[in-house]
């Protein structure tokens, strides 16, 4: 940004500064203030910092004093008011300031911003677009918080209340490293590392390791509750089973290798599948290998690949395609076993 030197634009200045790097949360000290204005304004003659402080100082009163009258006139209801404090310092008390009220807080901002992703009509880039002029309504500190959330696909409402509180939670425990406790499905769990918090299917999935194990899982956010950020350091995720040796963690593989965020022990499975089909395997599951394609003893044009993904839900998804895909013969997954088993119960259930 260039510096600008007009002292009637001093008021907007400082009311910007305040705007982008204060809430109610992380406030501003005098000269923390005054050195982030002076980066943008330059006054004309030569000043000292103390007549730039006493400037600065000035009309930031007349801003605080400006929205109040605004809100006990009835203009503004209150929708921005700037907020002060004072804090004990090594050398005596510190004045400090921040933007005490916006027009959205963090949590409707958060709810905007996810009705945006809510809508499967909207393209991408018209998305992006909303979401960064809904992100210029509230501090930067939102932001950092924000890229914590990744976008995995459409997503849904959830009526649970305290959604986006354990976001909160989550997002500080990622930033900080730390380990949570919750309820979840009535069961408490004590010691969760989380990774990531991932929207996918329509739900908010928080990719986390649980105290004792060494393999990765999810937690649906609308089935957790009392979520507690604890001091106990997170732990390491390049020592999980799933991360590779050079410490990276796939997390586009992982949503693979769990189609709708299932649970289950994950299996590799060698499939034929007809060559007309194939694109839809790849978009549902992980494919390992791809081999090539030959004519089958129905004359169809088939194509065996290798995929990865959790037991049941390959199951489930197998057992409504049977002309379309097959197991190999010979598989030791135990998903054949799997299929029979909920062959013999369709039978029973229906004759």
């Amino acid at each position: 940004m260039g510096m600008m030197s007009n002292k009637k634009m001093l008021p907007l200045i400082i009311l910007f500064v305040l705007w982008e790097h204060s809430d109610a949360d992380h406030h501003l000290s005098t000269d923390e203030l005054v050195q982030k204005v002076l980066c943008v304004y330059q006054p004309k003659d030569a000043c000292t910092y103390d007549s730039n402080k006493r400037l600065i100082v000035s009309y930031l009163n007349d801003l605080i004093s400006f929205f109040k009258q605004m809100t006990e006139y009835g203009y503004m209801d209150g929708e921005i008011d700037i907020g002060s404090s004072t804090v004990k310092g090594v050398k005596g008390n510190i004045r400090e300031y921040y933007v005490k009220k916006r027009p959205f807080d963090d949590v409707e901002i958060r709810m905007l911003i996810d009705s945006i992703l809510f809508a499967p009509g909207m393209n991408d880039n018209k998305a992006r677009e909303l979401i960064d002029t809904l992100l210029t309504l509230t501090s930067k500190h939102f932001v950092n918080v924000h890229r914590y959330v990744r976008i995995g696909d459409v997503v849904k409402k959830t009526d649970n209340k305290e959604v986006f509180d354990t976001i909160g939670v989550l997002d500080e425990a990622i930033e900080r490293r730390k380990r949570v406790d919750f309820a979840y499905r009535g069961n408490r769990c004590t010691g969760v590392s989380p990774y990531f918090l991932v929207v996918y299917g329509g739900r908010y999935y928080c990719i986390a390791r649980c105290e004792g194990g060494n393999k990765l899982t999810h937690f649906r956010l609308d089935r957790i509750s009392d979520c507690v950020l604890t001091d106990i350091a997170a732990y390491d995720m390049r020592l999980l089973d799933e991360v590779g040796p050079d410490g990276e963690f796939r997390l586009d593989e992982y949503l693979k290798r769990h189609p709708r965020m299932s649970l289950d022990v994950v299996v590799t499975v060698a499939l034929d599948v007809r060559e007309d089909f194939i694109d839809t395997v790849k978009q549902e599951f992980q494919v390992d290998v791809e081999y090539p394609r030959y004519m089958n003893m129905y004359e169809d044009e088939v194509r065996r690949v290798k995929v990865t993904s959790c037991k049941s839900a390959l199951t489930n998804w197998l057992i409504n395609v049977p002309e379309l895909a097959w197991v190999e013969k010979g598989d030791k997954s135990g998903v054949v076993d799997e299929m029979r088993m909920k062959a013999r119960r369709v039978l029973k259930v229906y004759g």
